[in-house]
């Protein structure tokens, strides 16, 4: 969902697979991610966090 605000910072909660979330920065920034799995049976897979130049 696009907004269209500015704001100085944000969060996102993405809780399923393939989730994304992409972000218009307008200055430098602080980047930071937290990966949380509370059910050990099924820990396969990865995460990627890709911040890209335009």
């Amino acid at each position: 969902m696009k907004t269209n605000v500015e704001t100085s910072a944000t969060w996102s909660s993405l809780n399923g697979y393939d989730d994304t979330i992409t972000l218009e920065v307008k200055e430098t920034i602080t980047v930071s991610a937290l990966f949380l799995d509370v059910y050990e049976d099924d820990n396969s897979g990865e995460v990627t966090v890709s911040i890209l130049d335009a």
